[in-house]
């Protein structure tokens, strides 16, 4: 039937071109009817009728699966703490599936028939009603300070520094130094000791985790380094045991008591961390048995209830069963009897199960030619940049701890 029907488009094609002149008709394909029948004509342009009206439906699917993606990404940045249980952030697609096995026959039993009343009754009609200058910064002892913002010429910012301490009981041992800072990045850095001070770089992030958990970094001012610092969730399950040295960013169960030990002295309990949030916790040794311990907040938790992207989900759902179900009511009630590939559903089913026998032959010859590019290029190209940018001048900036 397709073959009939490719055949009669390009005889109404070749033959308008001789006759157009001498024998104009109403519509283009009408040239057909000669050779091949008013039917097939009249089931042809039916068939171009119900496919430009498809057209736009790659364009609905491409938004509304953005519930997967964009839709999961927005999640992580908000609370799915609802008192009794933690959402996940890709838990919530479930939403979806539940929604439509609702909706379905509501559709049925209430809305088509509200819809009726009002004048829209056919499958058309329902789917388109769809509608930095610091100088001087003064931090106190077990305390912070940061800068979110700094603006940076050129990519890359150099700084010199100068720490002092002003503590009772110290020598007022002095640190300086250089730093910079790059654009698109952050750094922190962790001053310790007392007679000795020591400054401590790292790498640091004021992102929240893609998880939608936590994210906290450990920065231990120990007599020691040989004992691990550890996170114990109620007490119980062990969440976070690294070295004192670590100081990498480690994203955890949120929404949950931590009890924190430095080796096995506890040295502090209901420590709570929530969900999206960035916490440095900050570690310091006072004396042989005593700690003094500091959680602070670098980015604010998540504030919004992840409960708030329902009702999104509830009007894509609606739009989806309207789109899809009556859309598919649409196609399957206007389409021709006739246009379909083959007389024989047997030969059909054998067409599918060869269209996909193909795409796999397809996909895995392509999977096997398939060169990754490693990432690392990217990063020594940008290096290799910045290594050519001109000298900056120093800003002299001092500090006082």
């Amino acid at each position: 039937m397709l073959v009939k029907v490719c055949k009669c488009i390009g005889n109404a094609i070749s033959t308008r071109k001789h006759e157009k002149q001498t024998s104009p008709r109403e519509h283009w394909l009408d040239y057909g009817e000669t050779k091949y029948g008013r039917k097939l004509v009249l089931e042809t342009k039916i068939l171009f009728n119900i496919l430009v009206l498809i057209l736009p439906l790659p364009f609905f699917w491409a938004l509304f699966d953005q519930q997967g993606s964009r839709w999961t990404f927005q999640a992580t940045r908000m609370d799915g703490d609802i008192g009794f249980y933690t959402i996940k952030p890709d838990q919530m697609q479930v939403v979806n599936p539940l929604l439509i096995l609702i909706f379905i026959p509501l559709y049925e039993v209430a809305f088509y028939p509200l819809l009726n009343l009002i004048g829209i009754r056919r499958p058309l009609q329902k789917i388109t009603t769809n509608i930095p200058g610091h100088t001087t910064i003064n931090v106190a002892a077990y305390e912070y300070w940061e800068e979110k913002f700094i603006d940076i010429n050129n990519g890359r910012q150099f700084f010199s520094y100068s720490f002092s301490s002003t503590s009772n009981g110290c020598t007022g041992d002095t640190n300086t130094g250089v730093w910079h800072v790059e654009e698109r990045t952050a750094k922190s850095f962790f001053l310790t000791g007392t007679n000795n001070l020591a400054l401590h770089e790292f790498e640091d992030s004021t992102e929240k985790s893609r998880r939608g958990w936590p994210f906290i970094t450990v920065l231990a001012n120990l007599q020691t380094n040989n004992t691990n610092i550890r996170l114990l969730e109620d007490g119980k399950n062990e969440r976070y045991n690294e070295p004192p040295t670590f100081m990498n960013q480690t994203d955890i169960q949120a929404n949950k008591n931590y009890e924190i030990f430095v080796g096995n002295t506890r040295v502090a309990n209901d420590v709570h961390l929530a969900l999206g949030g960035v916490y440095s916790l900050m570690i310091t040794q006072t004396s042989a048995s005593g700690y003094n311990v500091k959680l602070v907040t670098v980015t604010d938790p998540n504030s919004v209830s992840m409960l708030w992207l329902i009702p999104q989900y509830v009007i894509m759902t609606l739009g989806e069963v309207m789109f899809s179900v009556t859309g598919l009511e649409f196609s399957f009630t206007q389409a021709p009897e006739s246009a379909k590939f083959f007389d024989s559903q047997t030969y059909e089913f054998f067409l599918f199960a060869g269209l996909m026998f193909v795409d796999m032959i397809l996909f895995s010859w392509l999977a096997y030619r398939y060169k990754a590019i490693p990432l690392e290029l990217l990063q020594d190209i940008d290096e290799n940049k910045d290594e050519k940018k001109p000298a900056l001048e120093f800003n002299n900036n001092t500090t006082e701890n």
